[in-house]
Parts: C-alpha cells; sequence; structure tokens
C-alpha cells in the first residue's frame, strides 16, 4: 500500500486517506490492484477496543481496479480477501464490524486473464455511485457490489475492449 496523505483525529472519530495505490502480492506481474483517490471514515472511537468495531459513515472512492488471473489460475481477489481475516480458535474469521452508511464510488474496472496460455483483456467503465446502509462482516458485500454494477451495466455502463484474446503462442 502507498498513500499520498493520512489525516487520523481520534478526538473526533475521523480517519481520511488520500492518493490510495493498493498494490498486488507479488506473484502476480501486473503491481497495481485498486487506485484509490479518496478514503474518509466517520467512527465510534471506543468501539475500535470492543469486539465490534462501529463505523458511522464511510466514503470510498475507488478510482480503478484491476483484477488479474495469473498463469496458473488464480486471482488477485482471492489473494487479497484473506488480508481482513483474524486468527481465532485456530481458523480464519472476519473481524466483526458494523458500518451503517458506505458510500461507495467506482470508476472502472480492469480484468487481466493470463490463464490458458493466452491473454484477455477487457475495461468495464462504470463511473457510478452507490450506497449501501448496515453493512456487516457478515453481509455479502461482493454481492451487493455486484449486483450495483449489473444494475449499472443494463441501463448505462461501457465496454472497452483491449486486446482481447490475444494467443500467447
Amino acid at each position: 500500500i502507498q498513500m499520498q496523505s493520512l489525516q487520523i483525529s481520534p478526538w473526533h472519530s475521523r480517519f481520511a486517506a488520500e492518493g490510495i495505490q493498493l498494490f498486488n502480492p507479488p506473484e502476480f506481474s501486473e503491481r497495481l490492484f485498486a487506485d484509490v483517490p479518496r478514503v474518509y471514515v466517520d467512527y465510534e472511537f471506543g468501539s475500535l477496543f470492543c469486539a465490534r468495531a462501529q463505523i458511522t459513515r464511510a466514503d470510498l472512492h475507488i478510482r480503478e481496479v484491476v483484477i488479474v488471473k495469473n498463469t496458473n489460475g488464480h486471482s488477485n481477489v482471492e489473494q487479497l480477501r484473506g488480508l481482513s481475516m483474524r486468527e481465532t480458535e485456530g481458523r480464519s474469521v472476519p473481524r466483526p464490524f458494523q458500518i451503517d452508511t458506505l458510500n461507495l464510488q467506482i470508476g472502472r474496472v480492469i480484468t487481466k486473464d493470463y490463464s490458458e496460455g493466452g491473454y484477455k483483456e477487457s475495461t468495464r467503465i462504470l463511473d457510478m455511485t452507490v450506497t449501501f446502509r448496515d453493512v456487516t462482516e457478515k453481509t455479502d458485500i461482493n454481492r451487493r457490489i455486484y449486483y450495483a454494477v449489473l444494475r449499472r451495466v443494463w441501463f448505462g455502463g461501457t465496454s472497452v475492449p483491449t486486446n482481447s484474446s490475444v494467443s500467447a503462442d
């Protein structure tokens, strides 16, 4: 992870970061996973020390996400998903949290597939903003985002194919 600025105000229970770049694990040739211009979070300070973190509002602006499947067929999303887990009684479980309001802004999603001896790339321009309420560690947020993206695609997203089906013979 790399970020240009970070502002933490524990007395006001606020966190803000700008210019964030999240990088892929080293086994992926594509370096960048996500370009995140801004994150803003309001939280209940005391909850950070309790079993369940309470976030009253989170604003997440994602300019670009790059989803990569490597030559072994493994996805960077699968690898990065485990980072939010914690060990409890010998097994990995998500840390309990509650987000009252999550405002998500997504610019575009790029997929790159190096599996099956070839290379495919596509770009989906979403330019969408969506709000989710009452998100917890048990919420299938991936499914909610997926359905929000599908609604956007069905009602006005654009797809820009790039280098589709280039074979590496």
